[in-house]
């Protein structure tokens, strides 16, 4: 299985990452910052971009068999930047056929 993870950067995204490599699953992690993965296993691509980046977005959804999001705020919410980014995450699935989201 192949699964995609949006918030990867953070505790409970590296805790999922670390527990689906553990029981086999191939990962794509995207990340804005991807030196803060601290990460690294053969069945796991990180994929480097912003939520506005729609080519990098594609990139790390298509194949993908699941896309669990773990995107959330890390001070006070100011913008739509986040529920815009969720918005393009799901019409790109809609495009790639993947039809399974996990979201926090």
């Amino acid at each position: 299985m192949r699964i995609t993870v949006f918030g990867s950067t953070g505790k409970a995204g590296k805790e999922v990452i670390k527990q689906a490599l553990e029981r086999g699953f191939s990962i794509a992690a995207f990340a804005r910052s991807p030196q803060k993965m601290g990460l690294a296993h053969p069945n796991l691509t990180v994929i480097h971009g912003e939520l506005t980046d729609l080519a990098s977005l594609e990139t790390a959804i298509r194949g993908a068999d699941c896309v669990i999001s773990l995107l959330g705020p890390s001070g006070k919410v100011q913008d739509t930047a986040l529920s815009d980014g969720v918005r393009r995450i799901i019409s790109i699935m809609e495009t790639c056929g993947v039809r399974r989201l996990i979201q926090k």
